[in-house]
């Protein structure tokens, strides 16, 4: 439940913080994240609790009806799998397509997706060859929880290269232009270093626009950038 309610970019399912989870999981409704979403099913259960009456119960449940519909790269990251986070759920998401399409991958496939490598591929593939945990992904299926993701397959135009966002571009909030730049199989860091090939620079930039100009790494503006993602 944990990774459900605070892992970044997981279900963020709205209702279900850490002392909401806490009673949850002490008062035995819940054991994994299956029986999250069926808690539907026990919601008089629920209102017998301490500090649990109508309005906050019938939140909860349609907080977790509303998580079923995010892609399946959101519960990649609350599935708690070792070395996944938001950035490799989505280059999973992206390459794999479905959870079917990622649970049916060798070692050597995962390892072979961009910004991925042998660790992390690893850690996947022995993650889904435990018994309990392809059990839980079935069940999760069952209860309505989505199995495939929005994100497109747009090429690898960008693998290996690394940008730093510095600056408010007028196109895309910072999240949207870090998921293009990763969508196309590139890294975003978070600092300029002389390993960095290029420098996004936005509205009011900051310092990094400044390292990038003295460590003379390539700077871009939001037509250049535009440009590169569609090249």
């Amino acid at each position: 439940v944990e990774p459900l309610a605070h892992r970044r970019g997981a279900m963020d399912i709205e209702g279900l913080g850490y002392e909401t989870a806490k009673v949850l999981l002490d008062k035995a409704l819940v054991a994994n994240l299956a029986d999250v979403y069926r808690l539907a099913d026990r919601r008089a259960e629920l209102l017998e609790l301490e500090r649990f009456g109508e309005r906050k119960v019938d939140n909860l449940l349609a907080g977790i009806e509303a998580s079923k519909a995010r892609p399946f790269e959101h519960l990649l990251v609350g599935l708690n799998i070792r070395h996944v986070g938001g950035t490799v759920a989505r280059l999973l998401a992206r390459h794999f397509g479905s959870m079917e399409g990622l649970r049916a991958a060798t070692e050597d496939e995962i390892a072979g997706v961009t910004g991925v490598g042998p660790i992390i591929a690893a850690a996947v593939r022995q993650w889904f060859d435990n018994d309990r945990n392809a059990k839980l992904v079935d069940d999760l299926a069952g209860l309505g929880v989505r199995m495939d993701t929005d994100v497109t397959k747009v090429g690898d135009s960008l693998a290996g290269k690394t940008f730093v966002l510095t600056g408010g571009l007028e196109g895309f909030t910072r999240d949207e232009a870090k998921q293009a730049i990763e969508d196309r199989g590139g890294k975003v860091a978070g600092s300029v270093s002389k390993k960095t090939d290029y420098v996004v620079v936005g509205a009011d930039p900051g310092s990094k626009a400044a390292k990038a100009a003295e460590l003379g790494v390539p700077a871009l503006d939001e037509a250049a950038f535009i440009a590169l993602l569609d090249a």
